[in-house]
């Protein structure tokens, strides 16, 4: 589709991507015509899209229409930013801490859930009994552990929310990393191998980098 020079918006510059761009190009000019029979110059420079004049005079406004869609696209990207952030500050946190309890408390070999025996059960024993083992950076550690679970699901869907399919398959990515690193946790306070503690910075890695280029993208 051919547009004059001077009748497009830069409206095409700033519409969400579900709208083509034969309905931005149609609506960016009818919004030029709108501003030259407002005795408007065309605009030369991106201007916000409320302030096109072709809102009061189309029905049923498309000019606020994509002003709506664009500002409701930003919010949902602000609050992706904002949450990734803090799950990133929650797996620092959570790194430090981990470390702490590699270098500082000694898991005693027998309890609840360890050593053979099934492995789901076993591992939600020694889960459970964490909570009561009286060693406080492995209840933090635990007790992070969770809040990490349940930040990386809120990703999830806040990255559906966003629109955005890359960040989708990030934060899938990462959610399994969290989960994976969860699982070797339980798998450490099971069998008490320092494999499963490796395993568990992998997976922490990987859910960094995921949450990192989300960040990225959402800027």
């Amino acid at each position: 589709m051919e547009v004059a020079a001077g009748d497009v918006s830069p409206v095409l510059l700033l519409t969400p991507d579900n709208v083509s761009y034969q309905e931005q190009a149609e609506m960016a000019v009818r919004c030029g015509a709108a501003s030259a029979r407002a005795g408007r110059p065309p605009s030369t420079g991106p201007t916000p899209l409320a302030a096109c004049p072709a809102a009061a005079e189309i029905a049923p406004g498309p000019c606020d229409m994509i002003a709506a869609m664009v500002s409701e696209t930003e919010r949902r990207l602000g609050v992706l930013r904002r949450r990734t952030a803090a799950t990133l500050v929650v797996l620092a946190v959570q790194f430090v801490v981990g470390m702490s309890v590699n270098l500082y408390v000694t898991i005693p070999t027998h309890h609840p859930g360890a050593g053979s025996g099934p492995y789901l059960s076993g591992a939600l024993s020694g889960v459970l009994w964490s909570f009561a083992s009286g060693l406080p950076l492995l209840i933090v550690h635990v007790v992070i552990g969770i809040v990490l679970l349940l930040s990386g699901i809120e990703l999830v869907i806040h990255s559906v929310r966003a629109g955005r399919q890359a960040a989708i398959w990030l934060a899938a990515v990462g959610l399994t990393a969290i989960i994976f690193a969860g699982f070797n946790g339980a798998s450490f306070l099971k069998y008490n191998l320092n494999i499963s503690s490796m395993l568990m910075s992998v997976g922490f890695a990987v859910a960094v980098v995921c949450y990192v280029v989300i960040l990225s993208l959402a800027a």
